[in-house]
């Protein structure tokens, strides 16, 4: 089975891989899984693809679903797409950055490209640790070259962020105080 849509860039920005997210909604049985569904552009070329599922059906199928992926439109063009989708239908490109998570004793890292974040299961905890392996970017980045080896953004057991002025001064975040309101003014 396919459908097809089109993209408009109304903003007179060229699109480079930005998200996008379609909603959509299957008949029961069209969709058994989220993986067999490709998406290709107007030109035939297969594009990575998220299926992000909302409802199944009785049978376990997808009912509704958001389509997840990188479009490029040209500034104030239009590209057309082709969802083709239904048992047997699978993908033929992988993810350009897949998003893996890992368990540990401690929390989790989780890892996407060149990025590694450490999540620890302490109280109040969002990122423990977050580093970049450049190696994997081959000295190439978005502004020009990038020296090589491991770039560290935050260190487990470092001190949280600091707002850091123009005059050197600089306001460190601290725990915050929560007053309980029961009774209003």
């Amino acid at each position: 089975m396919t459908r097809s849509f089109t993209l408009t860039e109304r903003d007179g920005f060229r699109r480079g891989a930005f998200p996008a997210t379609i909603p959509v909604t299957f008949n029961p049985g069209d969709l058994p899984t989220p993986a067999e569904a490709r998406l290709s552009n107007q030109d035939r070329e297969e594009i990575a693809l998220q299926i992000d599922v909302d409802q199944t059906w009785d049978d376990g199928s997808v009912q509704t679903a958001r389509l997840v992926f990188g479009a490029r439109v040209p500034a104030l063009g239009s590209e057309r797409f082709i969802l083709e989708y239904g048992p047997g239908v699978a993908p033929n490109v992988d993810p350009p950055n897949p998003v893996t998570v890992e368990s540990t004793s401690d929390g989790c890292i989780v890892r996407q490209g060149p990025l590694t974040y450490t999540v620890l299961l302490e109280p109040y905890t969002v990122v423990s640790q977050a580093t970049c392996d450049r190696d994997q970017r081959k000295g190439k980045g978005p502004l020009g070259p990038i020296p090589p080896g491991l770039k560290h953004f935050l260190r487990t057991g470092s001190s949280p962020p600091h707002l850091v002025f123009e005059d050197g001064d600089s306001v460190a975040a601290s725990a915050g105080e929560i007053a309980i309101e029961t009774e209003g003014p």
